[in-house]
């Protein structure tokens, strides 16, 4: 057993940013770092993969900027990038994209040259996103003989259904209506001043905010999306049921895929409430419980008693509209059932039976440490910051949050666990 530390609640987050309204729309946030030459720039862009139109359309959209503009060729940037010691990563998830610039304060005025055409003016023409995509789809090939992939797919598919982003899975034929013209008008309606955030980290000056800022195209013809993207018109039907029995405990989707398989991927997951709800730290809590670290209740029984598999997790994942959790291992094809039913009987568990109060303890311990880790002031702050931005929340609910679960009883985690995680609220899936 862990020994127990008792302590009261002590998270504290001293450093905040300072937020800052621009000339040109945007809000920046400001998280300066003394004594470092090392500059980091965050664009954020609202949008993600949520308000795409098709497939593949944000990640390419921001995947390949840093592949020719009207200005500099790909070979130019690159060579620039590298002149100076810069990395830049552009990337999309479901509710926002980010582009990200890392270099020494005193290359900025070069350095944002260079953003200021990848930001207003790419081109997504071949041969780079002919390059591009064939490398992906390769990467697609490779990963659909992986049990790993397709149990992910396989989940979703059902949990959230296939008009829904996450449940809209990719197909080897989506690479192929990936064009210019399809990311040009993605980059048209999103990437624009008053849809972006801007996060500055390091050691940079006053006046650099306003002259990084410039690097944004600003459109009267565009609408911000503000990071508060709404239900669009396909959507419309998907509806959340949290606590609908729409699980199949004692019936799992299955798969066996047309490759010999060497283990099973084992997934299951159940649909919970958007990050402000109410419940949210609470369900977060029983979660870390249930299998959030490396003592969680998963890990001791299925890998260290039952010695069913090297690693089992669950992990809550937020989407707009909502939340999902997902626990996730891999197995021998004949132990798969045998882990199904561990996983709920250990939900069962959560529903029957207070949380001893050492337990309770460990995890808070844990939790409080991870959190302030989290949210110390260093160059990888901006991540959470972003990820607490997407969802309207700011570093006071995280320190509520964490109040909330500190003062949490036995009985009010069995509540939350009866709510959400029972084992038919469940869906489950085995691809072998």
């Amino acid at each position: 057993m862990i020994p127990v530390t008792l302590r009261p609640f002590s998270l504290k987050i001293p450093h905040r940013p300072v937020c800052q309204s621009l000339s040109n729309g945007c809000t920046a946030y400001l998280f300066p770092i003394a004594d470092t030459q090392l500059v980091r720039i965050d664009f954020m862009f609202g949008g993600g993969q949520w308000l795409q139109t098709q497939t593949l359309q944000a990640r390419f959209a921001f995947k390949s900027l840093r592949d020719g503009t009207r200005s500099l060729s790909a070979e130019q940037i690159e060579q620039q990038l590298d002149d100076y010691g810069a990395t830049l990563e552009a990337s999309a998830n479901l509710a926002y994209g980010v582009v990200t610039l890392r270099c020494l304060r005193k290359f900025l005025p070069q350095l944002l040259t260079v953003m200021r055409s990848l930001l207003s003016e790419p081109l997504y023409d071949a041969p780079h996103l002919d390059i591009a995509l064939a490398q992906a789809r390769m990467t697609w090939q490779i990963n659909h003989q992986k049990v790993e992939t397709l149990g992910k797919e396989l989940l979703y598919e059902h949990l959230f259904g296939v008009q829904h982003p996450m449940g809209r899975n990719i197909r080897f034929s989506d690479y192929d209506l990936i064009n210019s013209a399809v990311l040009q008008d993605y980059h048209h309606r999103y990437f624009h001043a008053a849809n972006c955030r801007l996060l500055l980290t390091g050691g940079f000056q006053p006046e650099d905010v306003e002259a990084i800022a410039s690097c944004l195209p600003v459109r009267t013809d565009a609408d911000p999306v503000v990071f508060s993207p709404k239900p669009v018109s396909s959507l419309s039907t998907f509806s959340p049921s949290f606590g609908g029995g729409r699980g199949e405990a004692s019936s799992p989707f299955t798969l066996h895929p047309d490759f010999e398989t060497v283990q099973a991927a084992v997934r299951m997951g159940c649909l919970l409430p958007e990050a402000t709800h109410p419940d949210m730290p609470l369900v977060r809590l029983v979660a870390t419980i249930l299998g959030g670290y490396f003592g969680s209740r998963l890990m001791t029984n299925i890998r260290e008693e039952k010695g069913y598999t090297y690693d089992i997790h669950n992990t809550i994942y937020n989407i707009p509209f909502g939340n999902s959790l997902v626990i996730k291992t891999e197995t021998t094809n004949e132990s798969a059932q045998a882990v199904l039913q561990e996983i709920r009987h250990e939900l069962q568990l959560l529903i029957d039976q207070p949380v001893e109060k050492a337990e309770l303890q460990n995890v808070l311990n844990y939790m409080t440490g991870n959190q302030s880790r989290h949210y110390e002031l260093n160059f990888e702050l901006p991540q959470a910051f972003m990820t607490l931005l997407s969802l309207n929340r700011s570093l006071d609910d995280i320190v509520e949050d964490s109040k909330k679960q500190h003062a949490a009883t036995p009985q009010m985690l069995q509540d939350i666990a009866a709510r959400y995680f029972a084992p038919d609220h469940f869906i489950s899936a085995i691809v072998s």
